[in-house]
């Protein structure tokens, strides 16, 4: 049966019955899309299974909401029974693993974070004060923390002030630029570069 925790008001909140090593590979074909789990990396949902693989799933994370970027589980990475997806109940989850269940996992050798969200690749895009692009990767807990991480990285390459940041993709993330430099919307829309920007007609 699942555990009961309570919550700020001292009502029962069901916390989750953790299941065997790979049970879930070998059920994997009970599991469905919205059912939310345990992992060492957090709480997770599930959303879609890999296109071409038989037991990968793509999952959302939990943090204060659902955050998706194609993040991959296998069912091996599941370490509970379904929690119901109620913020309530998945931070009353979350905590209790923290608390009580990480300490026995961890003698065989796996850890789990106790403060800290999760962290994501981020591939940020910018130009320096010359207009000439550049793409720099980082890891950090949301995009506006990576633009952080990466104006950093400039400051310790001696960049100055009037660097520009455009955009920060989760990755994998496909992307595209429009050359070597940033590109005005003249020079788009001038009819000698139809072809390069897909405008003939």
């Amino acid at each position: 049966m699942p555990n009961k925790d309570k919550d700020e008001l001292g009502a029962d909140l069901e916390t989750p019955e953790l299941v065997k090593e790979n049970h879930w590979y070998h059920h994997r074909h009970d599991l469905q899309a919205e059912m939310v789990f345990v992992t060492f990396e957090g709480m997770v949902k599930l959303d879609r299974r890999v296109p071409g693989d038989g037991t990968q799933w793509y999952a959302a994370h939990w943090d204060k909401g659902w955050t998706y970027f194609d993040s991959i589980f296998e069912p091996g990475d599941l370490l509970s029974s379904p929690v119901d997806n109620k913020p309530e109940v998945i931070e009353a989850a979350w905590k209790w693993f923290q608390q009580h269940a990480a300490k026995s996992l961890e003698v065989s050798g796996a850890s789990v974070s106790e403060t800290q969200p999760p962290r994501w690749w981020f591939r940020v895009l910018g130009a320096h004060p010359d207009r000439e692009f550049f793409e720099i990767e980082v890891e950090a807990n949301d995009a506006l923390s990576a633009f952080g991480a990466a104006a950093l990285i400039l400051k310790d390459a001696g960049e100055e002030g009037a660097a520009e940041f455009f955009a920060a993709i989760p990755c994998p993330g496909a992307f595209a630029l429009p050359g070597d430099s940033v590109v005005s919307l003249e020079t788009v829309l001038d009819p000698e570069q139809a072809d390069v920007f897909g405008l003939e007609r």
